[in-house]
């Protein structure tokens, strides 16, 4: 929600909605992109849920990683992020990499987030 009221999500097709706003909202894409609950892509994750997913997927994955808990920086999981997360250490140094999918570009059509 937010001040101009809640929009409308309409389905075009299987691969395709489209978001309805009574006023302009220009930064729906960057909050959409930081939306990871919103926006997470059911055919990987539900392998994972805690009463639909694979306990022995879960099991195996885990120990494979040295996780102790399941967490939200998985570096399989698909993001919108402009940075992704790339180690699987536990602590730091922690490793973020480009995210060649993310969805801003600059006037000049480059795509963010730019790397130095």
């Amino acid at each position: 929600m937010w001040e101009g009221g809640q929009g409308e999500i309409i389905k075009i097709d299987d691969y395709t909605v489209k978001y309805l706003f009574s006023q302009p909202n220009g930064t729906f894409l960057e909050k959409l992109a930081r939306a990871w609950a919103f926006c997470s892509p059911r055919h990987y994750l539900e392998r994972y849920h805690p009463e639909l997913g694979d306990d022995a997927l879960i099991a195996a994955t885990l120990e494979q990683r040295k996780l102790s808990t399941r967490k939200w920086n998985n570096p399989e999981h698909p993001q919108l992020w402009p940075w992704i997360y790339r180690s699987h250490k536990a602590n730091p140094l922690q490793v973020f990499v480009r995210n060649p999918y993310f969805w801003a570009v600059d006037p000049e059509g480059n795509q963010f987030p730019y790397v130095g």
